[in-house]
């Protein structure tokens, strides 16, 4: 099998990370300035890119599912890193 190159963004890795810190789409979204369609279809992009399912729905709400939460947790170092990189350049910009 050849490994191919990742098709996966940044912004749907945050989709995702916000919606796992959100009671809901709702508030995941408001927190990026995003709206709730945005966030689920680029939670539906990463799903397709992964080729893995990430969330389901428990009622009316859509929540991260176990695989979602592992791959966050592999994902966080990674995303913290952006995040610090993002401040960093910032800070060297003023």
């Amino acid at each position: 099998m050849i490994n191919e190159p990742s098709t996966s963004t940044l912004e749907q890795w945050r989709a995702l990370q916000a919606l796992s810190r959100h009671a809901s789409l709702i508030e995941a979204a408001d927190s990026l300035g995003k709206s709730q369609s945005t966030l689920s279809y680029l939670i539906s992009q990463l799903q397709e890119s992964l080729g893995a399912v990430l969330v389901h729905r428990e009622g009316r709400r859509t929540v991260v599912n176990e695989t979602g939460r592992q791959l966050l947790e592999r994902a966080d170092e990674f995303l913290r890193a952006v995040e610090d990189a993002e401040t960093h350049a910032r800070l060297v910009a003023k």
